[in-house]
């Protein structure tokens, strides 16, 4: 929850919002512009919308910490969901095989159990990542963030929060895509007419 001080951002809620299309929506600023403050204001104002707030630490940098962090979120969030359950038992039974094959089975488990609950459900979902530059460098995560982002479900939606452009999640491939809406440092500065 913001606090009673905070100056809500009104122009950038409205570009934010016409990112709602977007596969990705990448926020980076360095520390001190605003960028998780402005990321709650944004995560309230949606209503009709599933969402999800996780806050990542460098302990999420391994596939299996990660893929769990997100189980045990959806487990929290969506009661009467069971992929939070079977993308754990994926986890489990995905110990010993090769990245490339772990991250098939996680992606293929998530995605399609996740699509199914939305889809059942009429939702939209969106996915927050906060201080995603404590993991932006994890070649096992990245690669299963890009793997996902490529064959994203339409009603699934991501927002990483993060004090750097992420350095191996392939955004340059997805703005050539359309997929991707940035806010950066420069949209989070004040300008004369916010003051």
């Amino acid at each position: 929850e913001n606090p009673d001080y905070y100056y809500s951002r009104e122009k950038l809620l409205d570009k934010i919002h016409s990112y709602q299309t977007k596969k990705l929506i990448l926020i980076t600023a360095p520390a001190g512009y605003g960028k998780t403050s402005f990321s709650v204001e944004f995560f309230h104002k949606l209503k009709k919308e599933l969402k999800i707030w996780i806050s990542i630490s460098t302990y999420d940098n391994s596939i299996e910490n990660f893929f769990l962090l997100l189980a045990i979120a959806f487990e929290n969030n969506f009661k009467n969901s069971k992929f939070g359950g079977n993308l754990k038992n994926v986890l489990s039974k995905s110990q010993n095989v090769p990245i490339n094959e772990k991250i098939h089975n996680v992606i293929s488990s998530f995605s399609s159990d996740l699509f199914e609950y939305l889809k059942k459900n009429k939702k939209q979902l969106f996915i927050f990542l906060d201080d995603f530059h404590n993991i932006d460098d994890s070649d096992e995560v990245c690669s299963a963030l890009n793997y996902f982002l490529e064959y994203l479900p339409p009603n699934i939606n991501f927002v990483f929060i993060s004090r750097r452009d992420p350095k191996k999640i392939n955004y340059p491939k997805f703005l050539a895509k359309n997929w991707l809406g940035r806010i950066t440092k420069d949209d989070l500065s004040f300008d004369n007419a916010d003051i």
